[in-house]
């Protein structure tokens, strides 16, 4: 799916992707009243750290260099537990874009043509300057609004006034890695 191809004049080209049965977080979090328990969270932070360490660390099937794909537009829609057995599954993954990324791990891109969802973008995202971290950004503020039931943007205003933690009591491992995962300027 991820491999380029380009088709012949003349062919067609189709697009087949799983069924999977089962509820978005964001449907799930409904469902429990706007948030889910921590470790629900626990779980869906684990679970989508590795599917971003799969899409993030992805070689070029060629030429074998670093060739990312990058999600851009993850939020609590974006991911489906499924019915059969609780896996996690990202969705909309078929229009990421696949980067050869160097130097500064990041990308130029047109804001316009990345699709993300305000609130869940960091700064350098909405800027067109995309890279592995937009999507780790976006990862942890799914988790921190599927935690507390507020919107993306209340979560973000939360943070930067130094609330946020203070109101949603988490473990101190969880809430440091959380907060390194939504800084605006990470290091």
């Amino acid at each position: 799916i991820f491999q380029q191809w380009i088709p012949e004049e003349g062919e067609r080209v189709f697009l087949v992707e799983e069924r999977i049965e089962g509820q978005t977080l964001r449907q799930k979090a409904n469902d429990f009243g706007g948030s889910l328990p921590l470790s629900e969270c626990l779980y869906i932070l684990e679970q989508g750290l590795k599917v971003l360490d799969f899409l993030h660390n992805r070689l070029d099937h060629d030429t074998g260099e670093n060739a990312p794909i990058l999600h851009l537009n993850i939020k609590p829609s974006s991911f489906k537990l499924r019915n059969l057995d609780q896996s996690l599954y990202l969705m909309g993954v078929g229009g990421s874009s696949s980067m050869n990324l160097v130097g500064s791990q990041s990308i130029s891109v047109t804001p316009s043509m990345l699709g993300y969802t305000p609130g869940y973008a960091p700064s350098e995202q909405t800027q067109g300057r995309a890279s592995t971290a937009s999507d780790i950004y976006a990862l942890g503020m799914t988790v921190l609004v599927l935690l507390s039931g507020l919107r993306a943007t209340e979560v973000r205003e939360d943070l930067d006034n130094k609330v946020f933690f203070k109101q949603n009591k988490l473990p101190r491992p969880v809430e440091k890695l959380l907060a390194s995962m939504v800084e605006v300027f990470p290091k």
